[in-house]
């Protein structure tokens, strides 16, 4: 709007001159010139003169006159200093007020252009240089067998950036990842090996050798102790029933004491025990060594270790 009253005053400002001598010599005809060209201005809704003698000449629309903003300007004799007249123009204010609007709307339709032209580089920006790279990073570890050879490759245009750093760092992830599991599948091949020897040479040792738990329940014996079991007259029940294995014992008080003891000390006991044998049979003796084993779960066990002495009879 204040630009609107300084163009106006403008407008004035050029036909004073020629308004003043207008108004002085009152021309009728010279003032509607001039008030004519004033009101061919699209921000002029109505221009008007009034001369010397009283008389005002008007041109443009009357019915703004009322709710619109008026700009006024005394004229001068151009002889003296005695006022000779008065112009004033009435401001197009709806005129001015649909430009504004004109101009509101344009200004918005290239504000929210250029949002959504600046929102869909940003977009494309960072789907080309973050979201696929990443895409790409995440779709190919997602193929690579843990403890393998496979890795990630760089994304193209990403190896100095932190892109690259995150697939550096990765790599050095799996890289341990399968030097761990090498390592661990050679000691697993190593504990298979020596588990097949321990077991071989637990098969096949002279020496009587048994595992029983706590309670006396066996739990495995090699061939050596089975010929011992076999001259025992509850052998099949201990088999069958998995009862206590002293009971091949004749002294079974004695070799519940000499395992307590075992538990007790965590150290091996020998002694020599006789075995029960079937009425008729000759007595048979055996030398006995009892030494505490744990398992993975630490739950203790009673392995014997025994060594057949020649029967005699009774």
């Amino acid at each position: 709007m204040k630009q609107s009253i300084n163009s106006a005053q403008q407008l004035l400002e050029t036909v004073t001159d020629t308004a003043a001598i207008a108004a002085f010599l009152n021309e009728t005809e010279m003032a509607k010139e001039v008030v004519t060209g004033l009101a061919k201005n699209d921000i002029v809704a109505l221009a008007s003169l009034e001369i010397s003698d009283g008389q005002v000449v008007t041109v443009g629309d009357k019915q703004m006159a009322s709710d619109t903003q008026a700009v006024m300007r005394a004229l001068s004799s151009p002889f003296s200093e005695t006022a000779s007249g008065k112009l004033s123009l009435i401001i197009n204010l709806k005129l001015i007020k649909q430009h504004a609007k004109d101009a509101a709307i344009a200004n918005t339709i290239v504000l929210v252009a250029q949002t959504f032209v600046i929102t869909l580089v940003s977009l494309l920006l960072c789907y080309r240089y973050l979201t696929r790279p990443i895409d790409e990073i995440s779709r190919c570890l997602h193929n690579i067998c843990p403890g393998g050879d496979e890795r990630l490759a760089y994304p193209l245009g990403h190896e100095q950036n932190e892109i690259g750093l995150l697939v550096s760092d990765t790599n050095k992830l799996l890289d341990s990842t399968q030097g761990v599991i090498n390592t661990e599948r050679e000691l697993r091949k190593k504990v298979e090996s020596l588990e097949i020897q321990y077991h071989r040479i637990f098969s096949r040792s002279y020496a009587a050798i048994f595992i029983a738990n706590q309670q006396g329940k066996l739990l495995t014996y090699n061939q050596s102790f089975e010929r011992i079991l076999a001259k025992s007259n509850v052998s099949q029940k201990i088999k069958m029933a998995g009862e206590q294995v002293y009971r091949i014992f004749a002294d079974q008080d004695k070799v519940a004491s000499l395992i307590k003891k075992s538990c007790q000390e965590e150290r091996s006991i020998e002694s020599d025990l006789e075995i029960q044998v079937a009425d008729g049979e000759p007595a048979a003796w055996i030398r006995c060594t009892f030494s505490i084993t744990s398992n993975e779960s630490n739950e203790s066990n009673e392995s014997n270790e025994s060594n057949e002495s020649n029967e005699s009879n009774e």
